[in-house]
């Protein structure tokens, strides 16, 4: 990135314009995560001379994604998300035998008889 961002929205276009530039017809490809590294404050913001976002952006930017994280955290993850998300997910995850501390509870971890 040019400049640090936490608007997802930018993130995301980001992210897309990268799978675009390595995709190749005819390969098998896998989800895979995104781990994010340098991470700093906001308070030690370092912009770049000939792309900096003018204090109108900086401001619908950091409005959007409070709300988004208020949605998010009154009413439950991902309530509202990009389009660019998409709507179905078929390789999500199934977690519905989950215990709550399944991190944290040895207790909790559940037990497979191989046998």
């Amino acid at each position: 990135l040019i400049t640090p961002s936490d608007d997802l929205r930018y993130l995301t276009r980001c992210a897309k314009l990268c799978l675009r530039k390595i995709f190749r017809e005819g390969f098998s490809y896998h989800k895979v995560g995104i781990s994010f590294a340098d991470l700093s404050s906001k308070e030690q913001l370092q912009l770049d001379l000939f792309n900096q976002p003018t204090a109108e952006q900086a401001i619908k930017t950091e409005r959007f994604m409070a709300v988004l994280e208020a949605v998010n955290n009154k009413y439950g993850a991902h309530v509202l998300r990009l389009a660019a998300e998409g709507h179905i997910k078929p390789w999500a995850m199934r977690h519905d035998m989950r215990s709550p501390c399944y991190t944290t509870q040895w207790a909790d971890l559940r037990v497979v008889n191989t046998s």
